[in-house]
């Protein structure tokens, strides 16, 4: 192509992206690019090898000064580094500067909140970190430097760990983190077998907490507790499941679909401009508010809703009582129960017996109680299979 007197037509190289004059490639890259050296090696030691894929991502960068500061507390071990590095990253969004001269929360990859407010023409995270310099965007996201380390709220806990202290079991996770309920019923059937058979492993569960469960209408408690729905509750509780994977927070939404130990498939997707960084599962009604919390199998996500698997619908099946009278025996007649496998006994009275020659009310019967179940959608589900 022809060009004129002083003039150049730049082609950037395949995986870079450019405005002509400058030619960028990933976040990653960039980092290292502008010499962020102290978070680079950081981003390293906690495997965020993904800000080298897809995106999109928005990454708060501290600089070296940063890191030199007095009052900045090196992490002691990775699981800690992983947090402070998580914290510094949104996902779902490239946010240029002049998407951050309003004010807003943004989630981070570990699931914590930083706030963004502008004044005296600065950008500042969390009122603290100044944004001293803004990237171009690269093929992947970008990255604003700034002039202090963010400290996440799960920072302390995690520094004090011990380096060689070993993964805590699901039930430890569980009982620190508000997932009892849902454990319990992992427990009370066979889904938990498969999910600490190292065939499946490692596996990554949405587990909905404790405050959760507790809300759900009485009559969908009853159905899913019910001994008879173990089959259903088995479904449930497999929903909740992905078998053979540990997914992180920054890939899975990139997974159209993602296949459960049900068999069902379920997403991750973010949502709109006002909670940028959130990520919510399949129907974009289910938040996910604990992320990343790992165990001896693989990895916890804790959740707001009860999943339900698209086989079932959201079923409250109704239960409900009917009373069996049995035919008329002699009352002289010892019998344990004469009540069907299904039933319970509930009374027995009198009655006449099939003979005109025998005085009223000379017999006996059984009368048996038996649980069945009317089918019934919960709110706001309809149809035949109990759909949203």
């Amino acid at each position: 192509m022809m060009k004129g007197p002083g003039e150049r037509n730049c082609t950037c190289r395949k995986d870079y992206m450019g405005d002509g004059m400058t030619c960028k490639s990933n976040v990653m890259q960039e980092l290292r690019n502008r010499e962020l050296t102290s978070f680079f090696y950081s981003v390293l030691w906690s495997d965020a090898y993904f800000l080298q894929g897809r995106g999109p991502y928005t990454v708060f960068a501290p600089n070296n000064k940063a890191l030199k500061k007095a009052e900045y507390q090196k992490p002691e071990n990775k699981e800690s580094n992983a947090a402070l590095v998580l914290y510094h990253i949104v996902s779902c969004r490239i946010l240029m500067p002049e998407d951050l001269m309003q004010p807003r929360n943004l989630t981070t990859l570990s699931g914590e909140t930083l706030t963004i407010s502008y004044w005296e023409g600065s950008i500042y995270i969390n009122n603290k970190a100044k944004v001293v310099y803004s990237d171009q965007e690269s093929n992947n996201g970008i990255f604003h430097e700034i002039d202090t380390v963010l400290i996440p709220p799960s920072f302390q806990k995690l520094n004090g760990m011990n380096k060689s202290a070993s993964l805590p079991d699901l039930k430890d996770v569980a009982n620190e983190h508000g997932f009892k309920t849902f454990f319990k019923l992992l427990e009370d059937t066979e889904v938990m077998e498969r999910v600490q058979d190292r065939l499946h492993q490692p596996v990554t569960l949405f587990l909905p907490t404790d405050s959760t469960m507790a809300a759900l209408p009485q009559e969908q408690k009853d159905f899913l507790f019910g001994l008879q729905n173990r089959a259903q509750l088995k479904e449930y509780l497999e929903y909740h499941v992905l078998h053979d994977m540990k997914m992180q927070s920054a890939e899975m939404i990139h997974f159209s679909s993602m296949k459960t130990l049900q068999g069902s498939d379920v997403s991750v997707s973010c949502v709109g401009e006002d909670k940028i960084g959130e990520l919510y599962i399949s129907d974009k009604s289910c938040r996910i508010v604990k992320r990343n919390l790992k165990f001896n199998g693989g990895l916890v996500y804790g959740i707001d809703c009860l999943l339900t698997p698209p086989s079932l619908g959201g079923r409250c099946d109704q239960k409900d009582t009917v009373d069996i009278t049995m035919p008329c025996r002699y009352c002289a007649v010892t019998v344990s129960s004469d009540c069907p496998s299904i039933s319970k006994p509930k009374s027995i009275q009198r009655c006449d017996l099939p003979r005109c020659f025998s005085s009223v009310n000379a017999g006996c019967q059984s009368v048996c109680t038996m649980v069945i179940w009317k089918p019934k959608c919960c709110s706001g589900y309809y149809g035949r299979d109990c759909l949203e």
